[in-house]
C-alpha cells in the first residue's frame, strides 16, 4: 500500500512540475522580459516523423516495462528511418543515408528484442498446460512454490529427466548427489548422509515436494553447510523422481538470470519445510506445509503427491497465471517515469560464493575447500567506483 502511495505521489509530483515549468516560461516570455529584448530567430517545425520520433521516445522515458520500452523505442527509430529514405526522396530526389542506416541497424535490434519479449509474454499468459501428467504436475509445482513462469518451467523441464525406482533400489549415491539434483514427484526416499569429518551416519525420509542432496541449492549463493562427504538416497516405496544436470542447471542460471531468485526461493522453501519437521512436537504436527500454507494431506507420508503437484489450478491461480493483462493495465503498471534509486549492483556473501564454487567444482569440502575469488562476479557488468576499486587493489597486492 505504501509503494502504491509513493508512486502515486511521484506521478503527481512531476505533473505539478511539468504545470510549473510551463507556467514559469509563458510568464516570463509575455511578461517578465525586459523591454526591446528579442528572443533569437525561431527555425520552423522539424518535420512530421522526426516530431513523432521525438514523442516516441519520450513516452519511452515514461515507463519502466522493457517490453513497452523496446516497442516504443523501434517505432521512433523507424519514424527516423522513414523520414530519411522514404519522404526524403520524395520531398529532394536522394535519400539522406546517415538517417536510414543507424536507425535502421538500432531499431532492428529493438524490434528483434521486443518480438522476443511479446513472444515469451504471450507463452506465459495464453499458456496451456502440457498434455504429459508429469509435465504439468511439474509444472503447478514450479509455478506454486517458487513463482516461475511457464516458460521458465519449460526450459528447466527440457534439461531434466524423469525416473521411476522401485523399493530398495539405489537412487543415487555420493558422486551422482554431486551431479543431479533430484526432486521426488511421488513415493518416499530414504537418504543416508554424513558430516564431513563425522563419522555418525544419519539419515532422514523424503517425499513428494522435497529435493535432495540440498546441497547442491548452494548455487542460489547461500552457504547453509549441508552433509557433503557421503551421500546415498534408497527408494523406501516404488517412486518416480525428476532429476537435472548441475552442470546444466548452472547454465541455465547464466543464460536467465531469473532462476537465480527461484533457486534462492527453493533453497528457502526447503528449508523451511525441514525446520518444521525438525522441531515438530507430534509426528502429525511433522506433516510440511503447501505452498498455501495448509498442512498436506494424511497420505502424503505414505508416499502420495503432494498437493502442490496434484491439485488443478483453481480460479484465482488461472486468473493469476493463465491469463493475459489488458493493455491498460500492462501501461499503467509500466508506468515509471522516475526511476527509484537503488543499488545497481548485487553480490554473494563470502561464504555464499565460496559455497556456490564448491557446487560447480564439485569439491568435497563444502566451505573450506572452496576458494573465493577475488573480485565477485557482477550481475550486472558496469564500470563503476567499486569495480575500479576492487581492481585497483588486487593490482597492487
Amino acid at each position: 500500500m505504501r509503494a502504491v502511495e509513493e508512486s502515486t505521489i511521484d506521478r503527481r509530483g512531476l505533473l505539478v512540475l511539468y504545470v510549473l515549468y510551463q507556467s514559469t516560461w509563458t510568464i516570463a516570455m509575455f511578461y517578465a522580459w525586459p523591454e526591446g529584448y528579442r528572443l533569437p530567430p525561431i527555425a520552423p517545425p522539424a518535420p512530421m516523423m522526426i516530431q513523432v520520433a521525438s514523442c516516441l521516445f519520450f513516452a519511452a522515458a515514461l515507463f519502466g516495462d522493457q517490453l513497452v520500452v523496446r516497442i516504443l523505442l523501434a517505432s521512433a527509430y523507424a519514424a527516423m528511418a522513414f523520414e530519411g529514405g522514404v519522404v526524403a526522396l520524395a520531398r529532394d530526389g536522394e535519400i539522406e543515408l546517415d538517417m536510414v542506416l543507424f536507425p535502421v541497424m538500432t531499431g532492428a535490434l529493438h524490434a528483434l528484442a521486443s518480438w522476443r519479449l511479446a513472444r515469451e509474454a504471450r507463452k506465459n499468459c495464453s499458456h496451456i498446460e502440457p498434455e504429459d501428467e508429469d509435465d504439468a504436475a511439474l509444472e503447478r509445482f514450479l509455478r506454486r512454490r517458487t513463482g516461475a513462469a511457464a516458460t521458465d518451467a519449460q526450459r528447466l523441464r527440457e534439461i531434466g529427466t524423469y525416473a521411476t525406482y522401485a523399493a530398495g533400489e539405489t537412487v543415487c549415491r555420493t558422486t551422482m548427489s554431486r551431479e543431479r539434483l533430484f526432486v521426488v514427484l511421488d513415493g518416499v526416499v530414504r537418504a543416508a548422509f554424513r558430516y564431513e569429518g563425522d563419522a555418525m551416519l544419519r539419515s532422514t525420509k523424503l517425499r513428494s515436494g522435497e529435493l535432495f542432496d540440498l546441497r547442491l541449492l548452494n548455487l542460489a549463493g547461500v552457504y547453509v553447510g549441508f552433509p557433503n562427504r557421503y551421500f546415498e538416497a534408497t527408494a523406501e516405496t516404488d517412486c518416480r523422481v525428476f532429476s537435472v544436470a548441475i552442470a546444466d542447471l548452472i547454465q541455465l542460471c547464466r543464460d536467465h538470470r531469473q532462476f537465480g531468485s527461484f533457486l534462492r526461493v527453493l533453497a528457502i522453501d526447503q528449508l523451511a519445510r525441514a525446520y518444521e519437521k525438525e522441531t515438530a512436537m507430534e509426528p502429525t504436527a511433522a506433516i510440511p506445509r503447501d505452498a498455501y500454507g495448509t498442512s498436506e494431506a494424511l497420505d502424503w507420508i505414505r508416499g502420495a503427491r503432494s498437493r502442490d503437484f496434484s491439485r488443478p489450478y483453481d480460479a484465482d491461480e488461472r486468473k493469476r497465471f493463465l491469463k493475459a493483462p489488458s493493455p491498460r493495465r500492462r501501461l499503467r503498471n509500466a508506468w515509471a517515469p522516475l526511476v527509484q534509486p537503488g543499488c545497481l549492483n548485487s553480490f554473494n556473501p563470502p561464504s555464499g560464493e565460496a559455497a556456490r564454487r564448491a557446487v560447480e567444482e564439485k569439491t568435497t569440502s563444502g566451505l573450506m575447500g572452496a576458494r573465493v575469488p577475488s573480485t565477485p562476479r557482477m550481475p550486472v557488468r558496469l564500470n563503476s567506483w567499486y569495480t575500479q576499486y576492487t581492481r585497483s587493489m588486487d593490482s597492487s597486492r
